[in-house]
């Protein structure tokens, strides 16, 4: 028989303790996170930023290009009204000559195309940085739109402005082209070294950020470390308070240690409500065990060995509370014998147990064993009351000791598991079951470890701890 826990389908867990690495890591995950937004926040606004700066160089580009189109426009219009042929000092005798004279004083842009159109034929000058053929879209475009102006989008140059302005009285027209594919060019140059410039920025607010989240987090660092040394079994630790740190690390340990404070009072009250509790069923039990040994009475001697279990189940309890656990409440012995002490212990109780699964190796593990002992009782006697005989199972994994009690064949339903995991009084099941959950869970939570139970109903039932309680120590003699 293996000593692996059965395959469930229906699984309960009282409580989970987080060991000191997750702590450390939920640390560390806090400052990237603080990293993380702060980063996403740089992020943002630097995108915002190009991209409104991408607009607004784009609206310049357009915004220059209309205003040269509209120059040129204005300035033939005036010279076609205004201007004389320089041969003749008379005005323009016909178009031809207009828009001849017209093109060579002009000096064009890089940008700029300046063509007069006669007859269909296009005229421009010979040195002309944009210059035009008959066929191309954007001229062809131009001349059959009716409007004045308008924008050409061209499949290889973008867009492209342009203006027709018409002779009077002819079919001569002056085309006027703005090419802007240099000017965003120019702005797509300027945007690639802000987003280089950008990117270099955001390298060094990642590092301003850690830097700063660390400073920002250095209270929480130094305390948490300060804490990480305090044994949970202890009464009465305080988290140094040094003398000459900053005042979030002062305010913060004092706020820690308050909280220690608080939580001691609480165990004390807690342990002192418990002593009392222990008084009062030791007085009880005297009182109910002589009376059945005057009258003989077989249900006061049951009342006695219920009493008597429900006693040692206070005594564990307040042996467990942070304030009552001395040195000597916790013994350092092999794994492989807890597992024979556990079932010698249950079968004098009266519990039909049986070994079935142990270690067997003497690794050395630190435990409350009486304690132990107990809770694994309350968790026999459950599955006793389903069905017996109960098995008892104790093995090494993920470096804790799991000890295991699994009855076979019966199972309960949810309902019923429920029950037994609910720690508040059931008036329905005044037994006692509850006392002893609470001692599972006591006992879990004084080893830093979980209590379970398992159910699958045809097949069995099973309930257990899981304790990290491996050691280096030496064997108590």
């Amino acid at each position: 028989m293996g000593a692996s826990h059965p395959a469930p389908t229906m699984g309960l867990m009282l409580k989970e303790i987080p060991d000191p690495p997750a702590r450390h890591t939920a640390f560390g995950s806090f400052r990237k996170r603080i990293v993380v937004w702060f980063l996403a926040l740089v992020t943002l606004t630097l995108v915002v930023l190009i991209l409104t700066t991408r607009t607004v160089l784009l609206s310049g580009v357009t915004d220059g290009a209309n205003e040269d189109v509209t120059q040129e426009t204005e300035e033939f219009t005036t010279f076609a009204a205004e201007g004389r042929d320089p041969e003749t000092s008379e005005p323009f005798e016909t178009p031809e000559r207009l828009l001849q004279v017209y093109l060579a004083r002009q000096i064009p842009g890089p940008d700029e195309a300046l063509v007069g159109v006669v007859d269909g034929q296009l005229m421009q000058m010979a040195n002309s940085p944009r210059p035009l053929q008959a066929g191309d879209p954007l001229v062809a475009a131009a001349l059959e739109n009716r409007a004045p102006s308008g924008v050409f989008d061209h499949p290889d140059l973008g867009p492209v402005h342009w203006a027709t302005v018409s002779v009077e009285g002819t079919d001569t027209a002056l085309l006027v082209a703005r090419f802007t594919d240099s000017g965003r060019a120019g702005v797509s140059a300027n945007l690639r070294a802000i987003s280089i410039i950008s990117l270099g920025a955001l390298l060094l607010a990642a590092g301003l950020a850690w830097v700063v989240a660390g400073r920002l987090l250095d209270p929480v660092r130094q305390v948490r470390t300060a804490a990480a040394g305090l044994d949970s079994r202890r009464h009465g630790q305080r988290v140094p308070v040094p003398e000459h740190g900053d005042a979030d690390t002062i305010d913060l340990a004092r706020t820690f240690n308050t909280l220690l404070e608080r939580i001691d009072t609480a165990d004390d009250a807690y342990q002192g409500i418990l002593a009392r509790l222990e008084v009062q069923l030791r007085s009880w039990l005297d009182r109910i065990r002589q009376r059945a040994a005057d009258t003989g009475d077989a249900t006061l001697r049951a009342e006695a060995e219920e009493g008597a279990r429900v006693l040692a189940t206070v005594t564990a309890l307040t042996s467990l509370t942070v304030g009552s656990r001395p040195s000597d409440a916790a013994v350092t012995v092999a794994a492989e014998s807890v597992g024979r002490d556990v079932e010698k212990q249950l079968i004098a109780a009266g519990l039909p147990v049986a070994l079935v699964s142990n270690v067997h190796d003497a690794t050395p593990v630190t435990l409350n064993l009486d304690a132990v002992t107990l809770a694994m009782g309350e968790a026999a006697r459950f599955c006793a009351g389903l069905s017996t005989p109960v098995e008892l199972g104790v093995e090494i994994k993920d470096d804790a000791l799991s000890l295991w009690a699994r009855e076979r064949g019966v199972g309960c339903d949810s309902g019923r598991l429920n029950q037994l995991l609910d720690w508040r009084p059931d008036a329905s099941h005044p037994e006692g079951q509850q006392a002893g959950l609470a001692l599972l869970r006591a006992v879990a939570d004084a080893h830093g470890g979980s209590a379970w139970a398992q159910s699958t109903r045809g097949l069995g039932t099973v309930i257990g701890l899981d304790l990290p309680v491996l050691t280096t120590g030496e064997v108590d003699s």
